[in-house]
């Protein structure tokens, strides 16, 4: 396949998004269909992307671990409906006592997004970090979806309490090793020690700025395999093989959407299965999925954070599918509000991770502005709005007594409304 409708997408996106470098791949059974680079790992340099540049490939990772808990229950060490303290008792008594390992792996512990703690190193360590640390709980485990770093990377320390391994040998050994994904790894002086590994970049005062691989300490656990298109192709169509555990769904989401084991599952088209997974850290944005139906996986790695890398995923698994390029996962109906209805929404809300959101009203929409970008919310009914540009849904909660929201689904996280 030729691949030119989406060749010539890239490069508009590429001067529009000011994206230094992509790197791209398709598989069917195996077997690449399509590999690429565009533009530049290294920008001052002037060297090229390709399908060796190693990049970041950031909360792609959760699938990772996720796939390894899966393997220890089919290997009876463990089971997903084991309680955290089971494994953990050191948390007796901070977590509720139903909090269950599936939980930490679906974003369904309750617990708001906390402080994070990137010089913690070793993974028992961070039991004091979660005592200590200032905590809001939305509501029971499985009540609500908000991604929590700091409750995923548990499921990393039960992998090394149950192995009796530390999680990065052990991940090594039974994934990457035996996969030859060789050149994949968490250490970042590995990777440094590797030829054709790209720069990350960030946008500063509206220009492309390099910056440093992010050390992100414990939380390599969910974000810090860094990796090519090759190795995560081959990646990716191991993970087909058991797929169906990986993406049973734990918690039902927004337009069609639900979330698994670390993945996002999406009904696509009537016909196929999109079991996903997006990441972001500074320098990084990246995306990659599974189409069981057709034996299709795909990946994009990028090394400019910032980037919905999401989109640029679908136009490319389109193209393969032999589907209209810029057909998105849903479609909706804007529902024009009053802004007398709007109001309600609007105010700040902000999440312990540092992420903050401002909302505003704009004619019969609101408008969501962030420390990045700013972007139209139209209503589809409801407490749903879906950002206008990027399709992504997006959730008010509040409660059923009360006219204003006490937080918003944003992305991933839930944010809580700053009444100050």
């Amino acid at each position: 396949m030729a691949f030119e409708q989406f060749e010539n997408e890239i490069d508009a996106i590429m001067r529009d998004k000011q994206i230094p470098g992509i790197a791209v791949g398709v598989s069917r059974h195996g077997q690449p269909l399509y590999t690429k680079g565009f533009g530049y790992r290294d920008i001052e340099r002037e060297l090229p992307v390709d399908d060796q540049t190693i990049f970041g490939t950031a909360s792609i990772t959760k699938s990772l671990t996720a796939s390894v808990v899966l393997r220890l229950e089919a290997e009876g060490k463990l089971r997903l409906d084991d309680a955290v303290v089971h494994h953990v008792p050191e948390l007796r008594s901070v977590v509720p006592s139903t909090l269950k390992l599936f939980h930490l792996l679906s974003h369904t512990s309750g617990l708001a997004p906390i402080e994070r703690k990137e010089s913690l190193t070793r993974l028992d360590k961070h039991i004091e970090h979660v005592k200590r640390v200032e905590k809001t709980w939305l509501g029971e485990p499985g009540d609500y979806f908000s991604y929590s770093n700091d409750m995923f990377l548990l499921a990393g320390l039960i992998i090394e309490r149950v192995t009796g391994q530390s999680f990065y040998a052990y991940v090594t050994e039974t994934v990457i090793a035996p996969l030859n994904m060789s050149r994949s790894s968490f250490n970042l002086d590995t990777v440094r020690r590797f030829d054709n590994v790209s720069t990350p970049y960030e946008i500063e005062e509206g220009r492309v700025k390099a910056c440093d691989w992010p050390s992100l300490g414990n939380y390599a656990v969910g974000g810090g395999l860094r990796s090519n298109v090759r190795d995560m192709l081959t990646y990716s169509h191991a993970l087909l093989a058991n797929h169906e555990k990986l993406a049973l769904p734990r918690i039902r989401l927004l337009q069609g959407q639900a979330y698994g084991h670390g993945v996002n599952v999406q009904a696509y088209q009537d016909r196929y299965t999109l079991i996903e997974h997006s990441g972001g850290q500074p320098g990084v944005s990246s995306h990659f999925g599974m189409i069981p139906e057709v034996g299709l996986t795909a990946v994009v790695l990028v090394n400019r954070s910032g980037i919905h890398a999401a989109s640029i995923w679908l136009k490319l698994v389109n193209e393969a599918l032999g589907l209209p390029i810029e057909e998105q996962r849903f479609t909706y109906q804007p529902i024009p509000l009053a802004p007398s209805d709007l109001v309600c929404y609007t105010g700040c809300y902000t999440a312990g991770e540092g992420e903050h959101i401002t909302i505003e009203t704009e004619h019969h929409h609101l408008r969501a502005i962030t420390a990045e970008e700013s972007y139209p919310l139209y209503p589809v009914g409801g407490d749903e709005f879906v950002d206008g540009e990027a399709y992504i849904p997006i959730k008010f909660h509040r409660r059923s007594h009360e006219r204003h929201p006490w937080g918003v689904l944003f992305g991933s996280r839930v944010l809580l409304k700053n009444d100050t």
